[in-house]
């Protein structure tokens, strides 16, 4: 989190957290097209209305959906992130960390799954829990 702090000649950027001037970069990522789903995640949440509870967190999510969704930066300069899974067709950029996660989380649940047993390995889950704080980043 970054707030301004203006000086006589210029508008500084700080980090909350730190106090440290935010230095602002730019970069070239492999991207999620999340901003895609967000009619097919409107029609599931509608057909599933007990997919995310209390219904109070539901119509969060309904409400975030509903205002758009921004793709998603699934990945790093290797230059940057030495260490991690490098892009399989691109040794320039390396998965960046949440997202291989996933991955992990599945691989332990058996991936890739014979055919006829998909739910061998307890996958997919039949309860997930998600603090309040970090729902809308699963959406």
């Amino acid at each position: 989190m970054v707030h301004g702090r203006e000086d006589t000649h210029d508008m500084t950027q700080v980090s909350i957290e730190t106090g440290k001037e935010v230095e602002w970069t730019s970069e070239t990522n492999y991207r999620f097209r999340l901003s895609a789903f967000k009619d097919r995640l409107l029609d599931f949440y509608k057909k599933n209305p007990n997919f995310v509870i209390p219904r109070a967190r539901m119509n969060d999510v309904i409400t975030q959906v509903s205002a758009g969704l921004e793709d998603l930066s699934v990945s790093r300069p290797s230059s940057r992130l030495t260490w991690g899974i490098r892009v399989p067709t691109d040794d320039s950029q390396t998965i960046y960390v949440w997202l291989d996660a996933l991955v992990n989380y599945i691989t332990k649940a058996g991936y890739p799954w014979t055919p006829g047993r998909e739910s061998a390995g307890g996958w997919p889950a039949d309860c997930q829990i998600i603090g309040k704080d970090i729902v809308r980043c699963v959406t």
